[in-house]
């Protein structure tokens, strides 16, 4: 520890050499996130859910026992010093039914709903069902808590596809894929007794077009949405409102877009909160648009605002995912093999009774990442980040080779004490830069820094001053204590910028040794105050970097 701070004080006297500025970043990414080992067509990313510093992703295509997809939901937590942290692998709890687990999520504190629509419930081919976990408050990992399926199912009724929580209710939607009506949704609720059981069900009209893409619980109501109101007419869906009363579910109220059907599907996806629901109208490579409505005391919808993306290219796809957060409202674009532009977050918030836009988020940009299946796939938020889900991304792995697997990127606000990692994996093969944009804010201007790494994990860190930095020390610690801006580190030791910003680098040369595949690296940025004895006055959370072939 002393040896530390020696060589820390040492390195603030000797400063020789300027970060280079990295400006204009409103979100920082946070954590790119693509865990190894996952298989072709994994689809990691498809569905994530983000609550209270809570991540979760699902990954239905990951094969956990032989060739079966059975799918695997992975956790990650926000640590108090803002690194996310991961938590034990969810698998289903029966092994080799490639059952699709994990294509339906919904997240509510720390309970959690998987839906597994492949699933072949009673013996019923691919009839579906869903698993509700709780996380266990001692470190165990999600523990099961309940199972549901239909008593009476079809095959291929994809029960499942969809689920939806909200605290002690929960509901299970099956994917119907058209016109006449189809398997009904299921509603559960806990009991005084701690028992999961049914709340009933809300059969689907027999005029309406496909469900299952989306639904949203919140207390007693429920949006339930349609591709199309008739069955017939494309993009003219629909989202019916139901509440929960003495009598059970009723229809309350039924939304229609006021522009008519163009623009892609009303309902392709839709969050409920409170007494709000946001709509998303998004389709492949159509702009949008998205429409908020809000219920008065007499139970009556009217239309709050509608967004329309302001950006041509950003806002391709501009409401295939949405997610609604009090306040705060994160509408996904997603768009399919438009360079230089993946995908993008559109991020609001409701300020003096109209929602304004806060900032567009773009994902992941850098190759090897080949996003032919788009960024924002799906999409979620809550009070301190924004997640990206890139299910269908491609990540080339050799020249002739691209391995579909998914990605998931976790985005904070600039300023906010952040080291920002691009990319987050390297190929040893190919060779390439990864750069590291700190960001401390404008009243760190000028002062000095130096970016530490390790190769042996993040906890339990090292306490520097009274802060956490989140770094095992070991060898590469100490190289990069004590040999900054030396090759394979680039500004790694400099002074921040007038706004309290720098970039420093990691590079790796092309054809690098084979035995580096594998290794994980973490890099976190100190700051250092000489205006007096030299201190730490700020540490940033950790960055990953993934070497692979």
């Amino acid at each position: 520890m002393i040896r530390h701070r020696i060589l820390l004080a040492v390195a603030a006297l000797g400063c020789t050499s300027l970060a280079r500025a990295q400006g204009g970043l409103d979100w920082n990414l946070q954590a790119g996130l693509a865990p190894p080992g996952l298989n072709l067509n994994a689809l990691f990313g498809t569905a994530l859910e983000l609550d209270d510093g809570l991540l979760v992703v699902g990954s239905n295509g990951k094969q956990n026992v032989g060739s079966s997809p059975d799918g695997a939901v992975f956790t990650w937590r926000r640590t108090a010093g803002g690194w996310w942290e991961p938590l034990p692998l969810l698998t289903p709890p029966i092994a080799g039914l490639g059952g699709n687990f994990g294509r339906g999520l919904s997240l509510s504190g720390e309970r959690l709903l998987v839906g597994a629509p492949l699933e072949d419930a009673g013996g019923v081919n691919a009839s579906g069902a869903a698993h509700l976990y709780d996380l266990d408050p001692g470190g165990g990992g999600w523990q099961l808590a309940a199972s549901f399926a239909p008593a009476a199912a079809a095959p291929a009724d994809n029960y499942g596809f969809t689920v939806t929580l909200d605290g002690d209710r929960c509901a299970v939607m099956p994917k119907s894929n058209g016109f006449p009506a189809s398997a009904p949704m299921l509603l559960f609720r806990r009991s005084s007794t701690g028992e999961w059981v049914s709340d009933g069900q809300i059969p689907k009209p027999p005029t309406v077009g496909a469900s299952g893409w989306s639904a949203s619980l919140s207390g007693d109501l429920i949006a339930v949405p349609y591709e199309s109101a008739d069955g017939v007419t494309p993009d003219s869906g629909v989202v019916e409102i139901h509440r929960r009363g003495s009598s059970g579910w009723t229809l309350e109220a039924t939304l229609a877009p006021s522009d008519g059907p163009a623009f892609g599907t009303f309902g392709r996806s839709v969050s409920l909160d409170g007494t709000r629901v946001a709509i998303g109208r998004g389709s492949h490579g159509v702009l949008g648009p998205a429409y908020i409505y809000v219920r008065d005391g007499a139970g009556n919808w009217t239309l709050e605002q509608q967004l329309v993306p302001t950006d041509p290219v950003l806002g391709l796809g501009f409401g295939f995912s949405i997610d609604l957060k009090g306040d705060r409202l994160a509408v996904g674009s997603h768009m399919i093999g438009i360079a230089p532009h993946p995908g993008s977050a559109h991020v609001y918030r409701l300020q003096a009774g109209s929602w304004q836009l806060e900032s567009i988020v773009e994902g992941e940009t850098v190759p090897p990442v080949v996003t032919l299946e788009g960024v924002a796939r799906d999409v979620a938020i809550d009070a301190t980040s924004v997640a990206l889900g890139a299910g269908q991304s491609d990540i080339q792995i050799n020249p002739f080779s691209v391995q579909s697997r998914g990605a998931a990127f976790v985005y904070e606000p600039s300023g906010s004490q952040s080291l920002e990692a691009h990319p987050v994996l390297l190929h040893l093969w190919a060779g390439g830069t990864q750069q590291l944009a700190l960001d401390f804010g404008s009243s760190a201007a000028g002062q000095l820094y130096i970016v530490l790494g390790s190769i042996s994990g993040t906890t339990p860190g090292l306490s520097v001053d009274g802060l956490l930095l989140e770094l095992v020390p070991d060898g590469y610690t100490n190289t990069t204590l004590v040999a900054p801006n030396t090759a394979p580190l680039g500004a790694t030791f400099g002074a921040l910028d007038g706004s309290g910003r720098g970039l420093a680098t990691f590079s790796i040369p092309p054809n690098a040794p084979p035995s580096l595949a594998g290794l994980v690296l973490h890099h976190a940025a100190v700051v250092l105050d000489t205006s007096g004895p030299v201190s730490v006055s700020a540490v940033s959370p950790p960055s990953p970097l993934q070497l692979v072939p």
